[in-house]
């Protein structure tokens, strides 16, 4: 791939783009799983490396999202269990939005538009301002005694599974 991206970048004089796929887990080590949110960090921390090792040819950045209002839900937890959950995450975000696939979409497009020579080794979390909130830090999580989110039992209390075969645990 990298001699790919670096004849692409000689062939048009701009930097080529590379644009990884995090989670805003990988910010702070929240989520219910910490194998994942431990490897995600690594690829936070290769995409870094990688700028770093790439550049001027190669420009590398990754997008960490946050909740994501997707079908998914739906198969894990059932309807009304998704839908509970998105009017909590949108009652609990600053910008009130539930994030979708689109969002995340059109900040990697941005992010690898050969327009945009000047960003690289950024990691940019995508979740309608949920972490820039703190609100995935622990002391929030502790405060909750049940599940608030989807009222399956599903989350432990503290947020959502990471994936639907953990509900009901």
């Amino acid at each position: 791939m990298r001699s790919l991206l670096e004849v692409g970048a000689r062939a048009t004089e701009r930097a080529s783009s590379a644009v990884n796929v995090s989670t805003v887990s990988s910010l702070d080590g929240s989520g219910s799983s910490i194998a994942y949110a431990a490897s995600k960090a690594a690829l936070n921390t290769l995409t870094l490396g990688l700028a770093r090792a790439l550049a001027p040819l190669i420009r590398v950045n990754s997008v960490c999202p946050g909740y994501m209002d997707t079908p998914w839900w739906v198969k894990g937890v059932g309807q009304d269990a998704a839908d509970r959950l998105r009017d909590v995450v949108k009652a609990g975000v600053p910008l009130r939005v539930a994030s979708t696939a689109e969002d995340i979409a059109a900040v990697v497009t941005f992010l690898a538009d050969p327009g945009v020579a000047s960003h690289d080794r950024v990691v940019v979390p995508v979740d309608a301002g949920f972490s820039a909130a703190g609100l995935n830090r622990p002391i929030r999580r502790q405060a909750l005694s049940r599940c608030t989110v989807c009222g399956v039992g599903c989350c432990r209390g503290d947020e959502p599974p990471q994936n639907p075969a953990q509900a009901g645990r």
